[in-house]
Formats: C-alpha cells, sequence, structure tokens
C-alpha cells in the first residue's frame, strides 16, 4: 500500500505574511485605534469601525509608504487580505 502526500502543493499561494509594525501603525493612526492588538489579520475596516473616507485615506497612505497602487475596485475582506496585497506589490 502506497500513501501519497500533497501537503505542500499550492502552499506558496497561502502564505499569510505577517503584517510589520509600521501597517499595523498606519491602520491605527487612520482609524484612530489606540491598541495595536485589535489590528488582526481577520480584522475587518467594519469591525474596526471604519467608513469609506476612512478606508480611502487608508489606501493612499499605504500606497504612498509602500510605493505601490490598489486597483480602483479593489476591497480586501480582512487587514490580513489587504496585508498580503500590499507584500505582494510593494515598490511595484
Amino acid at each position: 500500500m502506497y500513501i501519497l502526500r500533497f501537503e505542500n502543493v499550492f502552499k506558496a499561494d497561502l502564505i499569510l505574511f505577517s503584517m510589520d509594525k509600521e501597517f499595523k501603525k498606519i491602520i491605527a493612526e487612520n482609524l484612530s485605534i489606540d491598541n495595536l492588538e485589535k489590528i488582526t489579520e481577520s480584522a475587518t475596516f467594519d469591525s474596526l469601525g471604519a467608513d469609506s473616507l476612512d478606508i480611502a485615506e487608508t489606501s493612499m497612505v499605504l500606497e504612498e509608504e509602500y510605493e505601490m497602487s490598489f486597483p480602483d475596485d479593489y476591497k480586501p475582506a480582512t487587514l490580513g487580505e489587504l496585508w498580503n496585497y500590499v507584500e505582494k506589490n510593494k515598490g511595484n
């Protein structure tokens, strides 16, 4: 009997980069959050009380800080998803 193991197949696409401190600081400053522990990979803009203006301003700061840009229709479900996009596209 042979058992095939596929545990590492496509693993690279599923990696969630750890958010860096500067990213968390930008989110905290733009959303007036005093506790960085609230800024987690699973947090959403809604759960942090952000409105559409907060999101737009935060996006502009992230674009400048990380030298990248977001597509006009980009709407991440979580901050982890947002961070992954920033990490993959910074400097572009």
